[in-house]
């Protein structure tokens, strides 16, 4: 579902509200004229795989959203001959994605645009409210 473009899911909902005669996208009724259209090109994507396998990666993708942004603390021990030992805790970022670094790098840079324009969009806001003078 997701490899397919932006354009081409607003695309295929606008022709699903022509079709239907609808002014408002509600995703139970669409999968439910979606299942009554085999030759559509989202078929595949609601309907190509059995129920059992659908719900198994539902329970992945649920798993993947519980962990993202957790932290997994590591104690690493060094153990020497000596009778000393040394124990160091360290923090790593629990990031289980799919995604190359490229795709990482561009989704840090929208990111960072956005949180940008929200604090410019605050301080013109915050700057009409109560205006120097």
């Amino acid at each position: 579902m997701s490899n397919f473009a932006r354009k081409t899911k607003q695309r295929i909902i606008d022709d699903y509200l022509q079709a239907t005669g609808y002014n408002i996208f509600k995703a139970d009724e669409f999968v439910d004229w979606l299942a009554n259209q085999p030759e559509h090109e989202m078929y595949s994507a609601f309907y190509g795989t059995d129920d059992a396998t659908a719900a198994r990666q539902w329970r992945i993708d649920m798993a993947r959203r519980m962990a993202s942004g957790l932290r997994i603390v590591v104690k690493q021990e060094e153990v020497q001959q000596s009778s000393v030992v040394s124990i160091k805790v360290a923090e790593y970022p629990a990031y289980i994605s799919p995604v190359s670094n490229a795709e990482r790098a561009a989704v840090t840079n929208r990111l960072t645009l956005t949180m940008r324009r929200r604090k410019k969009n605050c301080v013109g806001k915050l700057a009409w409210l109560w205006p120097r003078g």
